[in-house]
């Protein structure tokens, strides 16, 4: 059984996040953020409820087993990275977490063009 630990860091990094990003948006040092992503059963439930809002799911999900989600980033020649993500979820909740990968992907897609040009 995956931890809750576990859970947050997969959904945050097949996000794209850092947990630098995911502190500023909750307000707290990157160290703050990373000892509640380590020991969340410490963190209280405006906490859980405020990173499940910057994660972008809701809190069953955050807290569930019922996700899986691996996300692998493979350097590719010329500095390129190709993105494959794996979800298992019930049905309903697997769309929204494909469409927040696209639209985390489609936003690094637009930081990158910004560099090119």
């Amino acid at each position: 059984m995956k931890s809750i630990s576990e859970n947050i860091r997969q959904i945050r990094t097949a996000l794209g996040f850092s947990q630098e990003f995911v502190s500023k948006k909750l307000k707290m040092t990157q160290q703050s953020y990373s000892n509640l992503e380590k020991n969340p059963e410490r963190a209280s439930l405006m906490q859980l409820r405020l990173i499940a809002e910057v994660l972008k799911v809701d809190l069953v999900t955050l807290l569930g087993e019922e996700i899986q989600v691996v996300q692998t980033n493979i350097n590719q020649q010329g500095g390129h990275v190709a993105a494959q993500m794996h979800i298992k979820q019930e049905a309903e909740g697997k769309e929204l977490v494909y469409q927040q990968f696209i639209n985390n992907l489609q936003s690094q897609i637009e930081y990158l063009k910004t560099l090119v040009k």
